[in-house]
């Protein structure tokens, strides 16, 4: 199964879409460490972008790698040949997911790297302790889980980003008109709380619930795929 590993994860980076996408992440990566250098302001209000703000930012980016990934894989035969290998369907689609983990915590700590050396150098603060790091990396999971379940569930990549992208704009002012407790529990606002580090235990408990369910969806619906295929 070691070889398979690697050969998916070599597969997975020599395929156009994928360089496109960490190409124009990492485009949006240096918009972000300019934007800790160049006054910027709202309302009169000139803002100071901090590293954890921008790691903020990084994790959201995961978005993109689970519609990619998993536009790649709805294209492609690798979980077919898997399962080939395999026998079984459980244990392809954990190798399958197992894979797209590994690959949202590379690209996701590449771009920490670069967030980490572009702040070193070009402002004050002494970077972030492991906890912070750590919630970064689980946000980046989140986005990513969320994203590439919504993309296999409606079978279009742009179906999963339309609904990520309207949510915030159209249902989260409704939610916090109607039940305002309930929008800190939402897990957009659980993850910048978490790397912002002003969470509450309950905030943690919820956090690793939706993590678990993510997770668990995400592998059952790749089951699914298995038994349609």
């Amino acid at each position: 199964m070691a070889r398979i590993f690697i050969s998916l994860i070599v597969k997975k980076y020599s395929l156009k879409p994928v360089k496109y996408q960490i190409a124009i992440q990492l485009l949006l990566i240096g918009f972000v460490c300019l934007l800790s250098v160049l006054p910027v302001a709202i309302n009169g209000t000139i803002l100071n972008l901090s590293l954890k703000q921008a790691l903020v930012f990084a994790s959201m980016l995961s978005v993109t790698i689970g519609c990619v990934n998993a536009f790649v894989d709805l294209q492609s035969h690798e979980s077919k040949l898997v399962y080939l290998v395999s026998g079984k369907r459980i244990l392809s689609s954990m190798s399958i997911l197992f894979v797209e983990l590994c690959d949202v915590l590379l690209q996701s700590t590449l771009y920490f790297i670069v967030l980490h050396i572009w702040f070193h150098f070009f402002s004050s603060e002494n970077g972030v302790n492991l906890a912070v790091f750590s919630f970064y990396l689980i946000g980046s999971i989140q986005y990513f889980l969320v994203s590439y379940f919504l993309s296999y569930f409606f079978k279009s990549p742009m179906g999963s980003l339309a609904i990520l992208l309207l949510f915030p704009i159209l249902l989260q002012p409704f939610i916090e008109r109607v039940v305002e407790p309930m929008t800190s529990y939402l897990f957009y606002n659980i993850i910048a709380d978490t790397i912002l580090g002003r969470a509450s235990y309950l905030q943690l408990c919820v956090y690793a619930m939706e993590l678990v369910f993510s997770l668990g969806a995400t592998l059952y619906l790749l089951i699914r795929n298995q038994e349609v295929k």
